[in-house]
């Protein structure tokens, strides 16, 4: 494995000397299989961009994906966890039965859900914890150190009580588009086709802790790995 870091300001021509990089490589090697990683907003745009920038016009062996995508055309390949994908209006009807079946462990919760946004709200919290890795026990400590608050103390409390449910009613029922980054990460060293390829990782400006371990994974397995770095 190897791992190259493009560096430069914003707009100094990064993308294009990774876009140009791939396209010959991909050219002088047809058969190896080559990864443009970006964030999902802009899949179609570097996809348009590639094709735009190679000769002929067209990609035989070049893959623009987003982490979600990349995880489902891995977990395709190896199989793996076989819950079904639990998509935004489902979440928001699980969270709606754990308000239900745990209104009375709401002390403040439990009389504002009914309010217009507030499961929103909660549901893209809960998300965010799940795309955090915070824990229970993480939790519990900010409900401890918020003692001289007792609004948020009471909030944590209930956002505690929420999450506990919500995991734990997904556990084996169905997946989150924030647990296929982990399903993700237990696939990769099964990968066949991961394994001996070209990663380029563009458009980035940070990770999440799941998407940190994925990367970590896919630098094991990928033969070559570049990735571009905004600074100056």
């Amino acid at each position: 494995m190897s791992l190259q870091f493009v560096f430069g300001n914003s707009g100094s021509g990064k993308s294009d000397y990774l876009y140009q990089s791939i396209l010959e490589e991909a050219e002088r090697e047809p058969e190896k299989n080559f990864l443009l990683l970006v964030p999902e907003q802009f899949t179609m745009q570097t996809q348009k961009e590639i094709v735009m920038l190679h000769p002929n016009h067209g990609v035989m062996n070049i893959d623009i994906v987003s982490f979600e995508r990349l995880a489902y055309r891995v977990l395709e390949e190896v199989g793996g966890d076989s819950r079904t994908l639990l998509e935004e209006t489902g979440k928001s009807m699980v969270l709606q039965k754990m308000v239900q079946q745990h209104g009375k462990e709401l002390s403040y919760l439990g009389g504002q859900m009914r309010k217009a946004g507030y499961l929103d709200e909660v549901k893209s919290i809960l998300s965010e914890f799940m795309q955090y890795d915070i824990r229970d026990s993480e939790i519990q400590e900010m409900i401890e150190d918020s003692s001289d608050r007792a609004l948020l103390q009471m909030k944590l409390k209930d956002v505690s009580v929420l999450y506990q449910a919500f995991t734990g009613y997904l556990k084996d029922h169905y997946m989150t588009g924030e647990e296929v980054m982990d399903a993700l990460e237990k696939a990769l060293p099964f990968s066949r086709k991961m394994k001996n390829s070209v990663l380029l990782l563009d458009g980035y400006t940070g990770f999440t802790p799941i998407q940190m371990r994925v990367v970590g994974e896919l630098l094991a397995v990928c033969e070559k790995v570049m990735v571009t770095v905004t600074m100056d």
